[in-house]
């Protein structure tokens, strides 16, 4: 499988249309992302999650991507036809973890597993075990800079596929105390201002099978 996750490197600088020419046609892939707020969200983590969301949803390959988010303060907006929000889990942290275990695992074969924060990573890691559908961690900033309690850090290390890191800062504290290979870690430095470089990284996402 990380064959497919280094492969996704070639396509760092590639549009949709490029990044059409060394992914696996064949396979439209059904998506998964478990974030704390995207669309009906505000704030930087809010918005990098809208944007790499729609870039994914810009592929040939993508199916369809299914978006579980923690909260949803404001109306979503207009959304892609392939993005799908499930909001049965808004409120608390059980009726969220409860809603994203249950809807999930009745969306059938799933081909990957976004996880867009690490508080979010226990629902994540038991989604990924239930489907067998490989995951993805994306980390930010100070959150991950130490080890935390939530997460044992050899469950970590055991169970997520890839992490994507928004800094090569973050990159490296997090390594600190991680224990999983830095070959799996992928830095793309993302802004508001880039959405050419939000577009690469969902291409790590698409190249996991």
């Amino acid at each position: 499988m990380l064959k497919y996750v280094s492969l996704s490197l070639r396509g760092l600088c590639a549009t949709p249309e490029e990044h059409s020419m060394w992914t696996n046609k064949s396979r439209q892939m059904n998506i998964l992302a478990l974030v704390t707020d995207a669309h009906g969200g505000f704030g930087g983590i809010s918005q990098f999650n809208r944007d790499a969301l729609e870039a994914m949803c810009d592929y040939d390959t993508v199916n369809e991507i299914h978006v579980f988010p923690r909260i949803a303060a404001l109306p979503l907006g207009q959304l892609p036809k392939k993005l799908h929000y499930h909001l049965g889990g808004l409120g608390s942290r059980l009726s969220y973890a409860a809603s994203t275990l249950r809807d999930g695992v009745r969306l059938g074969r799933l081909d990957v597993i976004v996880c867009g924060h690490i508080n979010l990573l226990p629902a994540a890691i038991a989604l990924s075990h239930m489907t067998r559908a490989p995951l993805i961690l994306i980390v930010y900033g100070i959150e991950v800079w130490r080890s935390g309690r939530r997460t044992p850090k050899w469950i970590l290390s055991k169970s997520v596929s890839a992490v994507i890191s928004v800094s090569a800062l973050t990159r490296d504290r997090f390594l600190n105390w991680c224990p999983i290979s830095p070959e799996r870690m992928f830095v793309w430095k993302t802004t508001v201002c880039e959405p050419k470089t939000l577009i690469c990284a969902s291409a790590l996402v698409l190249a996991v099978e």
